[in-house]
Parts: structure tokens; C-alpha cells; sequence
């Protein structure tokens, strides 16, 4: 059996090009970088945007569904009623009831679910003033209101990133037509008569 010593590392000396990076590289990377993060910083910026006006509208519609099959399931109006805040829109949340007292309003004991307020820039409103406060479904699943219905009456939910850029908000119109069923229609850069909640 051989004997041998243990390894020892040998010290090489450092030559001129194995010192690091040059001053000279350092900048190009640095410069490469500044311009990844000028490009990529805006367009994540409108992504995040455009996420949270798409979630905002998928709940929305959920809960709006889920008012209307309460109310065909209940036999009972179904009420999606705005909660009280700080901003007097449909931004500050909502709850859905079965209107059991018939009273064209929710009451505790008749809630069924509670949708708390968006953060942030996002912005829900009523494009019809039937829409204001509430929207009531009939126990058939209709829309009930006092006025004649227009073509894109129901909810919008909007952000304008902030900006004062109108070509760059994200709007989506929810059209809660006269059955009782949600269409969105996209309105991004106030296309299709689209304009920011308030």
C-alpha cells in the first residue's frame, strides 16, 4: 500500500487577466441592465393592471351568477347589494342576499355572501342608476328595475394606472341584460364607449 501525501492546493499566481472585470465591462453591464428594467418596468406595470381588472371582473361576475341562481333556487328575489365605504361605489364591496322579507333590501339575516372592497387603482361603478345601490333578481332569474333597460347598463371595473395616460386604462363594462346573464364587453383605451369609473 502506497502512501501519499495529502493534497495540498498550489498557489498560482494571479496573471493581469485574472483579476476580475474591467471597468469597461462592468459599465456594459451595468448599461444592459438599466435598459432591461426602462423596457420591462412599464409593460409589467399595465400586466399587473390588466390582471387585477380581470380578477376584479371575474369576481364580480361570479358573485352576479351566483346572486341569480340564488334567486331561482330560493324562489325569492336575490338581492347583489353594495356595502357603505368610503368611496360611495361599488368599489367599497358587496353583498348577495335572498330578499325573505321582501323588503328590497339585505338584512344580516339574509345574507349569503360578502365581497369586501378592491385595493389599489381598481374602480367597480354602476352604469345605470337601476344599478346604483343594488341589483335584484326575480325569482325567474330576470333583472328587476323601474326603468326601461339600455344596451350597456350593469357594472364597469376600471384602472388607469395612474397616469393620466387615457390611452392605457383597462375598462371592462359587465352588460347585465334584462335575463339576468353578464356579458363583458372590454373597453381598453375608452374603445366602445368605455370611460373610467369615477
Amino acid at each position: 500500500m502506497s502512501h501519499q501525501p495529502p493534497y495540498r492546493a498550489s498557489a498560482v499566481p494571479a496573471g493581469p487577466g485574472d483579476a476580475g472585470f474591467t471597468l469597461i465591462e462592468l459599465m456594459i453591464t451595468v448599461a444592459i441592465v438599466a435598459v432591461i428594467i426602462t423596457v420591462g418596468v412599464p409593460s409589467l406595470t399595465e400586466f399587473v393592471a390588466m390582471q387585477r381588472v380581470r380578477t376584479a371582473v371575474s369576481d364580480t361576475m361570479a358573485d352576479i351568477a351566483f346572486a341569480r341562481a340564488e334567486a331561482i333556487k330560493e324562489s325569492r328575489p336575490a338581492i347583489m347589494e353594495r356595502l357603505a365605504g368610503a368611496t360611495g361605489t361599488w368599489k367599497d364591496g358587496w353583498r348577495v342576499c335572498v330578499d325573505i322579507d321582501n323588503s328590497n333590501t339585505c338584512t344580516a339575516a339574509e345574507d349569503r355572501k360578502r365581497t369586501e372592497a378592491f385595493g389599489g387603482r381598481v374602480r367597480v361603478c354602476s352604469t345605470a342608476t337601476d344599478f346604483d345601490n343594488r341589483i335584484i333578481f326575480r325569482p325567474d332569474g330576470r333583472v328587476s328595475r323601474p326603468n326601461a333597460p339600455g344596451a350597456n347598463d350593469g357594472l364597469k371595473v376600471s384602472d388607469d394606472l395612474g397616469d393620466g395616460v387615457a390611452g392605457n386604462d383597462f375598462i371592462r363594462s359587465i352588460v347585465i341584460g334584462i335575463s339576468g346573464r353578464p356579458l363583458v364587453i372590454k373597453q381598453d383605451a375608452h374603445t366602445s364607449g368605455g370611460t373610467l369609473c369615477p
